[in-house]
């Protein structure tokens, strides 16, 4: 008889990479990691993955790996390199948009949007995206993402107009006020810039925090969910989406919108996806 195989699934967004190992049917290994970009590989993190995964017999998994920038063909092929310099014997590549489609929607048409560190919507026939809204990445788009939302906290910060609280929480997180340009034009500066919707979603109910906010999310309908066809409904995925809910829901709500399911991390519905 042919022994069950083992599945494992990661899905790996601009900040973290979250993997899951199905041991027996019953038991999971979870690992968290950096984010894995395509164009973002290197050593620092092969290393990384490496001593992470040390511990777990990678060779017996039939790996299913979801990621941003994967859904071109030089960025998948990068991946699946880089997962078989890993150690992989059998790994499937696919888009981290494809994942969150199957996440929410399994084989059912419908619309989805991912709002995290970067942000991308798409029309989902149940089978394949076949719509793309935003996805332009963190220069051009990513209206909404929390590198948007922390890219316009720095904006008001150098313009002088935050209050001294915010200032100062701002300050601290990059350690010194001197630090700050250095760091954000760094390798780590997009991850880091993501990290201050941190300090967004803490001060949310400051005046120029919320129109911040506004703003920001308002962008984000304009550009990645109106474009989509049938709008009646959505799912959104991502960190942003869930730890900013309710202004997401108010919104979409008002023009007629309804959010179904707010899934922050997609990884443990596509390992019964796929088991």
């Amino acid at each position: 008889m042919e022994l069950e195989k083992k599945i494992a699934v990661a899905d790996s967004g601009g900040t973290k990479t979250k993997w899951l190992f199905d041991i027996d049917g019953e038991h999971t290994i979870t690992i968290e990691t950096d984010g894995l970009h395509p164009k973002e590989l290197n050593d620092t993190k092969f290393q990384q993955l490496k001593r992470l995964l040390n511990t777990i017999k990678i060779d017996e998994f039939e790996l299913h790996f979801y990621g941003a920038g994967c859904k071109d063909q030089s960025g998948k092929a990068a991946m699946e390199n880089f997962l078989a310099e890993i150690g992989f014997k059998k790994h499937f590549v696919y888009s981290d948009l494809l994942g969150s489609c199957r996440a929410c929607l399994g084989n059912k048409m419908g619309n989805v949007a991912i709002l995290g560190t970067g942000a991308v919507g798409a029309h989902y026939s149940g089978d394949n995206v076949v719509i793309t809204t935003s996805g332009l990445g963190y220069i051009l788009g990513d209206e909404g993402s929390g590198f948007d939302l922390g890219k316009r906290l720095l904006r008001l910060y150098f313009d002088k107009l935050l209050p001294n609280v915010i200032v100062q929480k701002i300050n601290s997180y990059f350690q010194s006020s001197d630090l700050i340009l250095t760091t954000i034009y760094g390798s780590a500066g997009r991850k880091k810039i993501a990290g201050l919707a941190k300090i967004v979603k803490q001060y949310e109910n400051t005046a120029i925090i919320r129109k911040l906010i506004d703003n920001c999310f308002l962008e984000f309908y304009k550009n990645t969910i109106k474009p989509l066809p049938q709008l009646e409904t959505i799912y959104l995925t991502g960190a942003v989406a869930h730890f900013f809910e309710d202004d997401l829901r108010q919104l979409l709500i008002e023009r007629g919108i309804v959010v179904k399911e707010i899934i922050r991390n997609p990884a443990e519905v596509l390992l019964e996806y796929h088991k």
